[in-house]
Parts: structure tokens; sequence; C-alpha cells
């Protein structure tokens, strides 16, 4: 009888030990463990008429509302990957032109904080600006005035160029 307590004793104290390390280790796990992110990486598209195209991303205006002029543009980082349909260049495409653009969003979930990246890949071009761009009008303004401010500095230039010839001195 005595042999059958102990080893039940024996067994209970065994038992407990292990139920307690289990459980500490399950709970441990939650707070030291790293979470691993989840990424959700979706291909969208997006259409409109070009705002501005700068070394590192394109601005896209692609809805405009007439009535109280107001506008929705996105911003799309590109790299050297980026793929160029129905142009040369990305320099052959300006202000106003409609392009579709088709970029990955790359949603990285930590559990406390979220992170998106975005990257254009493929820009198609559609059609260039028409007459009623906002964009057209002010890149046609812009050149517009750069070859004025232009034609002026040369004309100043002339103006206050010096003869080659020296002063004559009446000595």
């Amino acid at each position: 009888m005595r042999k059958t307590s102990i080893t039940i004793v024996l067994m209970a104290f065994s038992l407990a030990g292990f139920a307690g390390a289990l459980f500490a280790q399950d709970a441990k796990e939650p707070a030291g463990a790293k979470q691993e992110p989840v990424i959700d990486m979706q291909v969208r598209e997006a259409k409109g008429e070009v705002v501005v195209i700068s070394r590192r991303s394109i601005s896209l205006m692609t809805s405009r509302d007439a009535a109280t002029g107001e506008e929705t543009e996105i911003l799309l980082p590109y790299d050297k990957t980026l793929v160029i349909e129905h142009k040369r260049s990305l320099s052959e495409i300006q202000s106003g032109d409609r392009v579709s653009i088709k970029y990955t969003e790359e949603v990285i979930d930590y559990g406390d904080k979220k992170e998106s990246k975005v990257l254009a890949k493929v820009v198609t071009f559609l059609n260039p600006a028409n007459q009623d761009s906002p964009y057209k009008k002010a890149r046609e303004a812009a050149q517009q005035a750069t070859t004025q401010q232009e034609t002026a500095q040369q004309e100043t230039e002339q103006q206050e160029s010096l003869p080659l010839k020296g002063v004559k001195s009446d000595e």
C-alpha cells in the first residue's frame, strides 16, 4: 500500500511539473515570440491624366469634379523595372496625357502596425492631352514664360555688351 501511495504521489508531482512547464511555455510565447508579418499583395490599375513625372514618381489625376473643381490625385513611385507601352520612353509622356498605370500595393501587417508599399510596374500611353486639359495649358504657359525669359535675357546681354575696341584717348 505504501508503495502505491508513493507511486501516486510521484506521478502527481511529475504531472504537475510537466503541466506547469507547458503552461509557462504557452504564457511566454505570446509575450516574447515575434509574430510573423502577414503580407497582402494586390495588383491594381489607375487611369487618368499625368500631372507631373519626376525622377522617381508619377503623379496621376484620376478623377475631377467639374462642379466643385475637386480632383483626386495619386502619387506612384517607380524604379528601373518600369515598363512603358506605346511610347519609347517615359520622357515622351507629358503633362495632360492620358495613361493607364498598373501598380502593386503590398500591405504588411505586423499585428500592432501596418506598412504599405506602392510601386508602379507598367505605364500604358492611351492618348495625348486634349485641348481642355488644365495640365496641358499650364505646360504651354510655362514653356511660353521660359521662352520669353530667354528672349529678354538675350536682349539684355546684347545691350550690355561692350565693344571690342578700346576707348580712344585724346592724348
